[in-house]
């Protein structure tokens, strides 16, 4: 239910997608916000988001966000990615978000710590783990998908995979 006074998230022509704005009127299926520039500008209400304060902590569990929508996701990666944090998960999956740079995140030391330590910040090391442990407790093939569009980071991450599981087996 939208309300005045709730922050939201809207539509922009801008590349930010959405951006941040606070309900100022609710007229049927027209929302009336204010924009951080101060401007008042009307939105059809079904494009209108609802907004997380939590989300601009750039948690690393999206599962945690109470609205979880596609602004809200985004605005977490963004935050998390211009802090150096390229890994985020949302449950089970993994979400990695290409640097273009070299981060010191991918040495021997960060893989025996993720293959000995629990409840460390999202890390393709983690699932790799994770496909290990399960694969030498049940005997059983294990799978893990890496997917994304050209110039991603599969090719590496897969690297990352291979070179996890062999410092550990």
């Amino acid at each position: 239910m939208l309300e005045p006074g709730m922050i939201v998230w809207v539509p922009t022509t801008d590349d930010r997608v959405w951006a941040p704005a606070k309900i100022l009127a609710v007229d049927g299926s027209s929302v009336k916000c204010a924009m951080d520039d101060g401007k008042e500008q009307s939105f059809p209400a079904d494009q209108v988001d609802l907004s997380n304060p939590e989300a601009t902590t750039g948690g690393d569990n999206l599962t945690l966000l109470g609205n979880l929508n596609a602004p809200e996701i985004l605005q977490s990666l963004r935050m998390r990615y211009s802090q150096d944090n390229v890994y985020t998960r949302c449950g089970e999956i993994l979400i990695a978000v290409n640097p273009f740079k070299s981060l010191d995140i991918y040495d021997v030391e960060t893989i025996l710590q993720y293959s000995e330590e629990e409840g460390l910040p999202p890390h393709i090391y983690e699932t790799a783990d994770k496909a290990f442990a399960l694969m030498a407790a049940t005997g059983k093939q294990q799978s893990i998908i890496v997917s994304g569009e050209s110039g991603a980071g599969k090719t590496e991450t897969t690297k990352l995979v291979l070179q996890y599981i062999s410092e550990v087996a």
